[in-house]
């Protein structure tokens, strides 16, 4: 039979029916995919670490927690001082992390904002050395956490200038390299801004018990006022690279680790009390 249809009329011929049905769904998808926005606002999660000297570690938690607590109200950041007594330490960890959404300016990231704010703590605590060691001063540790937030001015500016402090960042060894920069132009920059500290990135096996075995350590040493310049480049540089959240686990002291170590070294006073008491009984 002949079809008196013209070419035209013949590829405006509906699909059949599976294959609009096909069409259909995909339609469907594309426009859901539109709806949804695949593309996450969050980056990811920006992380610091600084080692904080079992001496002023009071100071820095304050009276009831006050002093970290408004670390966090003034910045959204999480802050936590980690446990290290599953670890033979004289340090801990402060870990500092928050959510950094695409596109936000380095100084808006409140990681580096909170880890600025614990940075200038510890490298103010010279002038107030009395007071971080004594606990009474906490009821005044929120006022302090929220100046800190501004520049390095007040009562304690000159002494800030002129004390000699040293901060130590904690560094995973795969972003060294990029702190360093290529041919050493990082750090370099660094050292030319903060010209009055001593910045040096130890390698791995030197970071102290309550770091990871991955870990490196960013020991920046002199006048406070110019470690706190050294500090904010490098918390700046260390938050480009952004985490997912469960790698924060990663960064909490092994207990495991510790507790395998303790068992070890049980095992070995027990066997050396064993030989020292079989060599009493042989004489």
């Amino acid at each position: 039979r002949t079809s008196h249809r013209t070419p035209a009329q013949l590829r405006a011929r509906p699909a059949p029916a599976p294959e609009r049905a096909r069409n259909e769904r995909i339609k469907m998808s594309d426009d859901a995919s539109r709806a949804a926005d695949p593309i996450d606002p969050i980056a990811g999660v920006a992380v610091a670490r600084i080692l904080c000297p079992d001496s002023k570690v009071g100071g820095l938690i304050g009276r009831k927690g006050t002093f970290v607590k408004s670390i966090v109200a003034a910045t959204g950041a999480s802050v936590k001082v980690l446990d290290a007594s599953a670890v033979a330490c004289h340090e801990r960890v402060v870990l500092v992390h928050a959510p950094r959404a695409r596109g936000e300016s380095s100084e808006g990231c409140a990681a580096k904002r909170a880890g600025m704010m614990v940075a200038r703590f510890l490298t103010r605590a010279t002038s107030r050395r009395a007071r971080d060691e004594d606990a009474s001063h906490s009821d005044t540790e929120s006022d302090d956490a929220e100046d800190s937030e501004d520049d390095d001015e007040g009562d304690d500016d000159d002494v800030a200038r002129a004390s000699s402090v040293t901060l130590r960042i904690i560094v995973p060894a795969g972003q060294a390299g990029h702190l360093i920069g290529k041919g050493g132009e990082h750090i370099r920059d660094i050292r030319k801004r903060a010209s009055g500290a001593h910045i040096a990135v130890q390698e791995v096996g030197q970071a102290p018990p309550c770091a990871t075995s991955e870990d490196r350590v960013v020991e920046i040493q002199g006048p406070a006022a110019h470690v706190r310049v050294a500090a904010e480049a490098v918390l700046t540089l260390l938050q480009e690279f952004l985490v997912s959240q469960a790698v924060l686990t990663y960064y909490q002291p092994t207990v495991a680790s510790a507790e395998r170590e303790r068992a070890a070294a049980s095992a070995a006073a027990a066997a050396a009390a064993y030989n020292a008491a079989a060599a009493a009984g042989a004489t």
